[in-house]
């Protein structure tokens, strides 16, 4: 093969035993590999029981929860976190957003103390495998995305034995590591993917992007797409995992780009990792989707431990950066009734393929703190994107400046209220375990409860710009007169008449402490919040009637209810909800047993007998239903009201 960079021309050689030639600049490098490479490789490594593997818990999901339920992660991008050394800095441009910037290895073993500090528990690395060593065009594989060699470090970042010494470093502190792993695609002119066509789609860029076919046999941007269906993909990937697993011993995978790799293919990939390394061995997808269905179908069939919360992640972007209706929060939250266990998402505010959040509120640092609090308190493992500590800004277009370089002394006092957050996360096993409520919701407040068995967290999200005096319920669990500390600012609190007290100057987030007031006095409360969890109706049922007037429909034609609960059909025209009773000319009413306390939004449709359908116009409606009672939901076909 020829590869030529900047004038400079030089033959690679496909494999010379178990070393490799690439050229960086005016550098010839000499790389070992590992054997297996090769072009002439024929075989790869499976994974075989391993030393660190434990026997099997009886519920493998319950050792992966213990493990990783109170973990804060933390996102480093190699090439831009720190130059720790700079004889390894070749062609390093700090003015090019497109560039390498000299971040390696050695950078990160500098801020260790630093992100000890901060008070993260785990370090989630950009991928530091060997990379395409020139540029395509006019983009280097900075990021780490673009693999040439499974089984070698990239020379800008370090080497083998500086990984290991990084991972052992940080494990000495109790940090846990996660290596990001791709394996969906190589890098533009990957030697091995010219060595081995077979174990590649050859169908071209992907055309479709809502065809699922077309998003797992095409190609990303170009790159080339490993054919995972195959074994011989499955097994190499096998022998990929199996090198660093027991070279490096990282503590999990972040998996890159997972909606375009089949199921199958991760089932089989998670499956056997967990089987033979042990069940607490993170396994955490990146599926960039909105939608819940869609990632407790990738999380079941897939075998993954974790999927990053992006559901939540575009619910808070609407909510804080845009200004948007703090309800959203509750109809979020209430869906969490349909993951395995939503305690186990991944949730963050920002990351190397979006907007930074800063940016997104428009420089707002008031936004940042509201979201970093809300982040740092409520369920899920939180993940911060490196500089969301600093206030680091920067968008994706034009020139992903949102991966600029590390700021370490931008903003001392976000810094100073991110670690307070991390540290009461850390130290609050309320926050780390316990069960999330919603308490509270309207247009510009959400409020929510972490509930153990000795411990209420009540934290207390504030968006409208003007002074509030607030009424929070916080279900009887706490005597009145009970005063509460603001654990963020010091501002004090009262429970009056079952409700929590307390005062806005402006937005901002509260956040209280409560032990229970004798033993067991959470008992109860506990058991039903975690029922929920699992089950809607868990609390019972409520009657809820919709009446509908001004409908259009023909005596013909059937009127239904459908929205976003699973006895209104969850949104399926093909699972509609019982038709509605016709009253008289245009209107309709049906009775329905819902959930109580749920959060929903709804809306009307007709069916024809043809079975086309005709939606009613505008907004859906937000229903919040009651614990008990009945409920009337009134509406025209053309202004909805309740």
């Amino acid at each position: 093969m020829i590869i030529d960079m900047m004038g400079i021309s030089a033959k690679v050689s496909e494999c010379m035993g178990s070393f490799r030639l690439f050229v960086i600049g005016m550098i010839f490098v000499l790389l070992g590999i590992n054997p297996g490479f090769g072009a002439e490789s024929a075989k790869f490594l499976s994974l075989g029981p391993s030393e660190s593997a434990r026997s099997k818990h009886a519920d493998p999901q319950q050792d992966v929860r213990a493990k990783w339920s109170g973990e804060v992660l933390y996102f480093i991008l190699v090439d831009r976190f720190c130059d720790g050394c700079r004889c390894m800095n070749y062609e390093i441009n700090r003015r090019d957003p497109a560039g390498f910037h000299g971040g390696d290895l050695d950078g990160i073993s500098e801020k260790l103390a630093y992100l000890q500090d901060l008070g993260v528990s785990t370090i989630w690395l950009s991928p530091v495998v060997y990379n395409r060593p020139m540029r395509f065009y006019k983009d280097q594989a900075y990021h780490g995305y673009w693999a040439w060699d499974y089984f070698s470090v990239d020379p800008r970042f370090g080497s083998v034995p500086k990984l290991q010494e990084l991972v052992n470093r940080l494990h000495s502190r109790k940090i846990k590591v996660l290596l990001d792993l791709v394996v969906n695609h190589m890098g533009y002119d990957a030697p091995f993917a010219q060595a081995h066509p077979e174990m590649f789609h050859h169908k071209g860029e992907i055309k479709d992007w809502n065809d699922r076919n077309d998003l797992e046999t095409g190609c990303l941007f170009g790159l080339p797409d490993f054919a995972s269906e195959t074994g011989a993909v499955k097994s190499y990937f096998q022998s990929v995992a199996k090198f660093w697993i027991r070279t490096v011993h990282p503590d999990g995978f972040r998996l890159d780009a997972v909606k375009h790799v089949p199921v199958e293919f991760w089932n089989h990939f998670n499956s056997h990792i967990r089987d033979n390394v042990g069940s607490d061995f993170l396994l955490l997808g990146e599926l960039m989707d909105g939608n819940p269905e869609n990632m407790v179908r990738t999380l079941e069939q897939g075998a993954f431990s974790s999927l990053f919360d992006y559901p939540l992640y575009y619910t808070l972007l609407d909510v804080i950066a845009r200004n948007g209706d703090c309800r959203q929060l509750a109809l979020r939250l209430y869906q969490d009734f349909r993951y395995p266990d939503a305690a186990m998402l991944a949730t963050f505010l920002d990351n190397h393929d979006t907007d930074r959040f800063i940016t997104s509120c428009g420089g707002d640092i008031g936004k940042l703190r509201m979201a970093l609090a809300f982040l740092l308190t409520a369920r899920g493992i939180p993940t911060l994107c490196y500089g969301d500590e600093s206030g680091l800004p920067g968008a994706v277009e034009p020139a992903k400046d949102n991966r600029r370089d590390m700021e370490f002394e931008r903003n001392p006092g976000l810094f100073a209220f991110t670690k307070k957050l991390i540290g009461l996360r850390r130290g609050h096993d309320s926050l780390k375990n316990g069960v999330q409520i919603t308490q509270f919701a309207d247009r510009d407040t959400f409020a929510f409860s972490r509930l153990s068995t000795v411990e209420q967290a009540i934290a207390i999200l504030h968006t409208g710009s003007a002074a509030a005096e607030l009424k929070i319920p916080l279900g009887g669990l706490l005597p009145d007169g009970t005063t509460l500390i603001d654990a963020l600012d010091g501002s004090e609190a009262r429970v009056n008449a079952g409700n929590i007290e307390c005062s806005f100057a402006s937005a901002g987030f509260r956040l209280f402490f409560a032990s229970a007031p004798q033993s067991g006095a959470f008992d109860e409360a506990f058991r039903k919040a975690s029922a929920l969890s699992r089950d809607p109706a868990a609390l019972g049922r409520v009657s809820v009637s919709f009446e509908l007037s001004g409908c259009p429909a023909s005596e013909a034609e059937t009127v239904h209810a459908i929205g976003g609960l699973p006895e209104l059909g969850d949104w399926k025209t093909d699972h509609l909800a019982p038709s509605l009773k016709r009253m008289g000319a245009g209107v309709y009413r049906g009775e329905f047993l819902l959930p109580a306390r749920g959060v929903f939004e709804c809306k009307f449709l007709i069916r024809g007998a043809d079975g086309k359908i005709r939606w009613q116009d505008g907004a859906n409606q937000l229903v919040q239903l009651p614990a008990t009672g009945n409920v009337k939901i009134v509406s025209d076909w053309k202004n909805m009201e309740k």
